[in-house]
This record gives structure tokens, sequence and C-alpha cells, in this order.
């Protein structure tokens, strides 16, 4: 695991610590700078995209089985 030894700072309203905060439960993570930190980098849009295309390839998958399966 990367060290961490850098301190970053910023400012942000309260509406906005909130939702940060709210959205960092939400995705599950442990704390909020990791949240951060994988939001600012990237990676949990990756994950998200990568969700998101398993998701509508089941979707597909489930459409072409109830179609085989509907009676002719």
């Amino acid at each position: 695991m990367t060290r961490l030894t850098t301190f970053l700072r910023i400012r942000v309203s309260r509406d906005q610590y909130e939702r940060i905060v709210n959205n960092s439960h939400a995705k599950n993570y442990k704390t909020v700078s990791q949240y951060i930190r994988d939001s600012a980098l990237g990676k949990g849009l990756l994950a998200e995209n990568i969700l998101s295309e398993t998701n509508r390839t089941v979707k597909e998958i489930l459409e072409i089985l109830k179609e085989k399966n509907q009676p002719k």
C-alpha cells in the first residue's frame, strides 16, 4: 500500500460537506478521505462504469432468455 504522507486541505460549503459525507456512506467507504481520493483520481468512477456495463450486459442476457422462453 502507498504510504500517505501529504496533507491536502480544501474548503467546501456545509451543503457540499454533507453531500460528500453522504455519498461516501452510500458507496460504503470506510473513510471520507478514501472516497475523496478515489473520486479525485477516477478510481470510483472506474468501478461504477464497470458495474454499469455489467448491469447492462446482464439485462440484455435476461431479455434474450425471456424471448427464447416465450411460447410461439
